[in-house]
């Protein structure tokens, strides 16, 4: 992936209040994994248009995140889902699987 996550968007609605920014990115770490697992059930069942849902919520953190790419990828993928396309779900785990790293590993 070459596209880097930044926290630009979180420190500037965040300003100087540490304890909110500290809140917003731990509702991340914890709300994502959750997310991408209901995402990834509702892919295997077949269950596109929960899917497509699962990826409106999602993209929202990918904006936060600052992934401007990844967030054009997951708009065209919610769309396909909500015609039962799901070819865009490798290069979207990649996306998750990428969030869920970096996430792990940023220190607040």
């Amino acid at each position: 992936m070459k596209e880097q996550a930044k926290l630009d968007y979180i420190d500037t609605i965040a300003g100087d209040d540490e304890v909110f920014r500290k809140k917003f990115i731990g509702i991340l770490q914890s709300e994502l994994p959750l997310e991408k697992a209901q995402y990834e059930n509702n892919i295997v069942t077949g269950a596109y248009r929960a899917a497509s849902e699962n990826v409106h919520k999602i993209r929202h953190k990918i904006n936060a995140l600052g992934l401007d790419q990844s967030y054009e990828m997951a708009v065209q993928h919610e769309s396909a889902l909500r015609e039962n396309d799901p070819s865009g779900h490798i290069p979207f785990m990649e996306v998750l699987d990428y969030m869920e790293y970096y996430l792990k590993t940023i220190r607040v």
